[in-house]
């Protein structure tokens, strides 16, 4: 499996694989809808947000603009732990979602999603691939 986040358990064996980089993105018809001017990070306390867990550290969003440090509590409706799914949403006009960019280069390209704050960038985080401790059980 493909795992972003730095813990893992006893059982899982975790190979680093490098680093994702997020982008916030939304539907043209949302951001419309919402009234978003997707300069001002700020304004993210007004809306649903597509949530990446139930966990609150991965909730609260740290993005940067030269040497400063912005810190959103995001909040929403709806939370889930895959950036799939989470792409979906979005594209179904649920809210607005921090994706990795790779999932939804094609998405931007074709104007489906709207890259907001283009200004900030986002802190990577890690990718590993893990397994296993003792390798597939039948």
């Amino acid at each position: 499996a493909m795992r972003a986040m730095d813990e893992t358990g006893p059982e899982l064996v975790a190979r680093f694989i490098g680093h994702i980089k997020d982008v916030v993105v939304a539907t043209p018809e949302y951001v419309k809808a919402h009234k978003l001017k997707g300069v001002d990070p700020h304004e993210l306390k007004d809306v649903p947000v597509l949530m990446s867990s139930l966990q609150q550290t991965w909730n609260t969003w740290k993005l940067q603009k030269g040497n400063k440090d912005l810190i959103i509590q995001v909040q929403g409706n709806y939370a889930t732990t895959s950036y799939q799914t989470n792409r979906y949403m979005c594209l179904a006009g649920l809210g607005v979602a921090r994706v990795p960019f790779y999932l939804v280069e094609k998405d931007l390209q074709e104007k489906k999603l709207v890259h907001l704050y283009k200004d900030y960038s986002i802190a990577t985080h890690p990718l590993y691939l893990v397994y296993p401790v003792k390798g597939y059980q039948t």
